[in-house]
């Protein structure tokens, strides 16, 4: 082959049709409390096709990310926006990243698929705080559920005051406390009432507490509810939560699932989450245990996932648990 014809060749081999202008951002310091939002830019780079976003997956429940635009001609642009929740992350550094995934449609080529990698980088800095900042709970039978969630304020001045909560579910009850004096700033208490008589099934919803901090004017809690029917399996506890320690790679709680004294086993146990394990005894008796792991490094520092649990025994039966868990 002559040597000279080389560059040629290899300036005609063809690139990755979606690239970033930028698919690494670090945000520098970064205050806990309002949202953090950071938009890429990407590009159809390529001379041919069509390049369509089919789906972004993060590693982080406590981030969303979505594209502007799912539909690029050759040259088109568009901005992917990152959005995440402070009041979920450790003090630190953290690293939040996503896949985009995506098609190259074209006439003159075969259908193809391709993935881009962005990260967001920020180092929080603890000052507005909400303990738990993520609502989990299961619950059966008729009696209501209360939840504490404390607001903090580290800052001297102790400015941010919650003056009113509210909730996507009109069922549920928000009640608060006034603020008091902290070691450094205040603490003020908002208790969410669960009703009893919320219907069986999943409920996704969202607890917005607004503020009289300007810098900060709302704080969105996710809550989710895992209501069971009447007879149902119950599980104790019925929400779990991991928390790690300094230096702790992997954490785990116990679960014991009954039915009032009736056989229960376990068939399997299903959840997406990646870097969330279960392992479950095997058997039949009248309590079945359930270990959940979470791996730090798969999982990220703060998140929630469900966990469903399958049952051999009552026969057909299903448990959602919901799974919350804590960095240092």
């Amino acid at each position: 082959m002559n040597a000279l014809l080389l560059p040629l060749l290899f300036v005609a081999l063809p690139g990755a049709p979606l690239v970033a202008t930028a698919p690494s951002a670090d945000r520098g310091e970064v205050k806990s409390g309002p949202a953090l939002k950071h938009e890429f830019d990407v590009t159809h780079s390529g001379g041919r096709g069509i390049v369509t976003i089919t789906g972004i997956g993060s590693t982080c429940g406590c981030s969303k990310w979505e594209a502007a635009a799912k539909v690029l001609k050759p040259g088109e642009s568009a901005k992917v926006v990152a959005i995440v929740s402070t009041l979920t992350q450790p003090e630190g550094i953290a690293t939040w990243k996503a896949t985009v995934k995506y098609s190259l449609a074209s006439d003159s080529a075969a259908p193809s698929t391709g993935e881009l990698e962005l990260a967001l980088s920020a180092k929080i800095v603890r000052e507005i705080g909400v303990e738990p900042p993520l609502l989990a709970i299961s619950t059966g039978g008729d009696a209501a559920r209360t939840q504490t969630l404390l607001i903090t304020d580290r800052r001297a001045s102790g400015s941010l005051t919650v003056t009113k909560a509210s909730c996507t579910n009109a069922k549920v009850t928000l009640a608060i406390r006034p603020a008091k004096p902290w070691a450094v700033g205040t603490v003020q208490e908002v208790i969410a009432t669960i009703p009893g008589d919320l219907p069986p099934g999943q409920h996704d919803d969202t607890i917005t507490l607004t503020t009289t901090d300007p810098e900060c004017p709302d704080l969105k809690i996710p809550l989710k509810v895992a209501k069971r029917a009447a007879g149902d399996v119950s599980v104790a506890p019925d929400a779990a939560t991991v928390r790690f320690t300094k230096g702790q790679a992997d954490a785990s709680t116990l679960v014991q699932l009954r039915a009032g004294g009736k056989p229960v086993s376990i068939m399997k146990v299903t959840c997406a989450q990646e870097g969330l394990t279960v392992k479950f005894s095997e058997g039949s008796g009248p309590v079945a245990t359930a270990r959940v792991t979470v791996n730090l490094a798969k999982a990220g520092a703060t998140g929630q996932a469900d966990v469903t649990i399958h049952l051999a025994e009552p026969a057909g039966g299903v448990v959602v648990l919901p799974v919350s868990w804590y960095g240092p």
